[in-house]
C-alpha cells in the first residue's frame, strides 16, 4: 500500500495485487494487462513442481516489468557463479570454494582459500543461514560447518573472511537505472555496538543494530561507486539492485548482489538519501528508470 501511494504521488496509476501461484499470476495479468509490473517476490508460489521465477512468467505473458531479467537474477542468487563471473571480469572478490551435499569435501581446495573463512548457503539471500558461528578458523571446523550448511541448503560456499582486518569497512551500494546513466549510490554499514565476530546478520539489520550512512568523503564515494558499477555491469542487473562490498587492507572486494532487493528498505533508503531522494523519490526513480 505504501508503494502504491508513493507511485501515485509520482503520477502513476498504480494498484497492488497478491501474486499467488503461477496460474493466479497469469490470470491477473490477463484480466487487466498492466503497462508495467513490479514484483516484490522472486518466485511464484507452487502450482506443481518447482516454483517459477515471476519475471519469466511476465516475459511469457508479454508484460513489461521493473528489474532484472531471469538470467541475471539467477546469477545473483548463485554466489559461486556470480563470483566466477566477477573474476573473469576483473572484479576483485575473496577466494572461495563450493561444498555440495553428497559430494566429497575437497580439503586441498578448501585450504587454498586461507583462514579464517566464512561459510554460507550458496543459493540463499538476505543473510539466511549466516550467523556469528559461521566463521571457521581451521580446516576441521571448516569441513564440519560446510557439510552442515550443505546438508541443510543443498550447497555451501566457503569464502575468505575479511572481518578480522584492522581496517575493515563494509558498504552497501544501491543501483537505480541501467547502463552508464544509472545512479550508483554507496552507503557505509556500521555496527551500533562492537561484536566479537564482525558478521552482520539479518537480525542485526532488523533489530536496528546497524547504522547505514551515505558515504560523505568524495574520493571514497567515487572509489566505492566506480567499483560497484563494474560489479553491477558484470552481473547484468538493471533498474534496481543492491551490492555488498568490503574494504580490507585498503582494497575493495565484491561480496554479493541482491538482484531483487526489498524496497522500501532502510539500507536502500540510506543509499538513496545520498542523492537527495526520500522514499517516494527513490521508488518513483526505480519505476521511471524501468
Amino acid at each position: 500500500g505504501a508503494f502504491v501511494r508513493a507511485l501515485e504521488r509520482g503520477g502513476f496509476e498504480a494498484a497492488h495485487r497478491f501474486m499467488g501461484t503461477e496460474g493466479e499470476l497469469r490470470s491477473l495479468l490477463r484480466a487487466r494487462v498492466p503497462a508495467l509490473a513490479f514484483c516484490a517476490s522472486l518466485r511464484c508460489a507452487k502450482d506443481e513442481g518447482e516454483p517459477r521465477m515471476a519475471h519469466a512468467v511476465l516475459e511469457e505473458e508479454g508484460v513489461a516489468y521493473v528489474g532484472s531479467d531471469p538470467a541475471a537474477l539467477e546469477l545473483a542468487i548463485d554466489k559461486a557463479a556470480l563470483k566466477e563471473r566477477w573474476l573473469r571480469s576483473g572484479v576483485r572478490t575473496p577466494p572461495f570454494c563450493v561444498v555440495d551435499m553428497g559430494l566429497p569435501f575437497d580439503e586441498e581446495r578448501a585450504a587454498e582459500i586461507g583462514f579464517p573463512c566464512i561459510v554460507k548457503p550458496n543459493r540463499e539471500g538476505n543473510s539466511r543461514g549466516i550467523g556469528e558461528d559461521s566463521v571457521a578458523r581451521a580446516l576441521p571446523e571448516l569441513r564440519s560447518k560446510a557439510e552442515l550448511v550443505a546438508a541443510r541448503f543443498g550447497s555451501a560456499i566457503a569464502e575468505r573472511f575479511l572481518g578480522d582486518a584492522a581496517d575493515v569497512r563494509e558498504f552497501t551500494v544501491a543501483l537505480i537505472g541501467s547502463g552508464d546513466g544509472a545512479l550508483v549510490l554507496p552507503a557505509e554499514i556500521e555496527l551500533a555496538a562492537p561484536k566479537a565476530v564482525r558478521v552482520i546478520t539479518t537480525a542485526d539489520k532488523d533489530g536496528h543494530r546497524t547504522v547505514a550512512r551515505p558515504v560523505a568523503d568524495p574520493a571514497l564515494r567515487r572509489a566505492v561507486a566506480d567499483f560497484a558499477r563494474r560489479a553491477f555491469a558484470a552481473a547484468g542487473v538493471r533498474d534496481y539492485s543492491r551490492c555488498d562490498l568490503i574494504m580490507a587492507g585498503g582494497e575493495l572486494y565484491a561480496i554479493e548482489i541482491n538482484g531483487q532487493p526489498m524496497v522500501p528498505d532502510a539500507w536502500f533508503a540510506a543509499c538513496a538519501s545520498g542523492a537527495g531522494l526520500d522514499e517516494a523519490g527513490y521508488l518513483n526513480a526505480i519505476a521511471l528508470a524501468a
